[in-house]
């Protein structure tokens, strides 16, 4: 019985080694998507203080 328990914390220990790897990948391709996103479109089309800014007004806003 005792190397069941042995051989189920092994493998629990083995699973959560292997979520932790992935997590590091997974959070290193967001980055790098992060980076290229930021290098590809304007700076208005990003989040500012969780609203979502709107483009600029194309030629020239509101006419008076």
């Amino acid at each position: 019985m005792d190397t069941m328990i042995q051989k189920m914390e092994k493998y629990a220990d083995n699973l959560e080694d292997i979520v932790r790897q992935r997590t590091a990948e997974l959070l290193d391709e967001k980055d790098k998507t992060d980076m290229l996103l930021h290098r590809m479109l304007p700076p208005y089309a990003f989040l500012i203080n969780s609203v979502i800014m709107p483009p600029p007004l194309i030629g020239g806003g509101i006419k008076r």
